[in-house]
């Protein structure tokens, strides 16, 4: 799997979210943040345990919309238990979605299917899996 993704969703629509406080959750979890690049784009960076990279293998990145974040992605996930924790601390204290591995959408409250855009939903072939701990996740 090439990334996975992390969104808010609204009436079929992607929806922003708390920058400041996704800031504070990367930075708990080990990841650095670049510089803000002109595209609306920050470059997220994963750390290492010894010399073995954990939560993903590329570089992530935060796309912003004016102040807050709109989408964070994980490039090449390792669905190590770092990165469990991390994609579990997400869902359940900026109430994201996470998708993108072709099989389902991870939450940790309820979606209405009119909630999730199309394409998102479409690539979702298990539809929305609700989970209660990082345990549950990817599994």
């Amino acid at each position: 799997m090439d990334n996975i993704y992390f969104s808010s969703f609204n009436d079929g629509e992607e929806a922003t979210f708390n920058l400041s406080l996704l800031k504070v959750i990367l930075l708990k979890h080990g990841c650095k943040l670049g510089e803000p690049l002109g595209d609306g784009f920050i470059p997220v960076f994963f750390p290492w345990q010894g010399d073995e990279e954990t939560i993903g293998s590329d570089e992530g990145g935060i796309a912003l919309e004016s102040l807050d974040a709109i989408e964070f992605a994980i490039g090449r996930p390792l669905y190590d238990a770092p990165m469990r924790l991390l994609a579990f601390e997400l869902l359940e204290k900026l109430r994201l979605c996470a998708y993108g591995d072709g099989d389902r959408i991870y939450s940790v409250h309820s979606l209405e299917a009119s909630a999730i855009p199309d394409e998102v939903l479409e690539d979702a072939v298990r539809g929305v899996s609700i989970v209660k701990s990082s345990n549950d996740l990817w599994t």
